[in-house]
């Protein structure tokens, strides 16, 4: 299996795929990589008029800061555990046009904490779990943090790179997603030797928290502080 996407037009399509990657009159290919997306192209709904021309690219349409006003709607292609799925990315989609924020907790500098860290001298792959059941992603673990609260030492998994050191956790906070991810900002912020400054008040949701047809990974099993974090972004619904 060479793991190639074929596509072409159905008889009787109203709407026209286009792009750079799409074929005329098909088939068109696409291969992606495990646990990543790439924009085949777009197409213009029936009943829209009006388009900001899209030719497709990697990652999501608009995240560079682009053309926000287009009618078109995008065709994003991923692969997870071995398999197609498409994602239509709608400027006109409910979850968008209804989007009036996420709600957070008040920042509170006690949720500031110096943690102890030890860096793996070799990474561990790890397989998690996904926001979507028979789903499954394969992580790099990179080293730990001891996170002291209350009297209790949680020890935690770090993913990421060195570089851009990742934690993914739950808690036991109401009115927060089932976890949070908190990137660490490299050589910011850093506590004492040995320490690394995870400040709390940034946890934000992955995107499966804001649709049901996320495929966002799970923690690394473990990692779960057995306390409530108030602290970052609440559920968005």
């Amino acid at each position: 299996m060479d793991r190639t996407l074929y596509t072409r037009p159905a008889a009787g399509d109203t709407s026209v795929l286009t792009g750079e990657r799409v074929a005329e009159h098909g088939p068109t290919l696409v291969a992606v990589d495990e646990g990543r997306s790439r924009v085949l192209g777009t197409f213009l709904p029936e009943g829209r008029a009006g388009a900001a021309a899209g030719k497709g690219s990697d990652g999501a349409p608009g995240a560079d800061g682009g053309d926000h006003d287009t009618e078109e709607v995008a065709v994003e292609v991923v692969l997870r555990t071995g398999r197609y799925g498409l994602r239509p990315r709608d400027p006109r989609a409910a979850t968008r046009t209804g989007f009036t924020g996420v709600p957070a907790f008040g920042y509170d500098p006690e949720w500031v904490l110096d943690a102890r860290v030890s860096w793996y001298d070799e990474l561990e792959r790890v397989t998690v779990g996904a926001a979507q059941p028979r789903l499954v992603h394969h992580v790099q673990v990179i080293g730990e943090v001891d996170v002291v609260h209350g009297g209790t030492v949680t020890t935690l998994a770090l993913t990421g790179t060195l570089d851009e050191p990742t934690l993914l956790f739950s808690d036991e906070a109401d009115g927060v997603a089932p976890w949070r991810v908190l990137r660490i900002t490299p050589g910011a912020g850093e506590g004492e030797r040995g320490t690394l400054r995870l400040d709390l008040n940034r946890a934000v949701n992955l995107p499966y928290a804001f649709t049901a047809f996320g495929t966002c990974p799970a923690p690394v099993p473990g990692n779960h502080l057995p306390f409530a974090v108030t602290a970052g972004e609440k559920a968005p619904r």
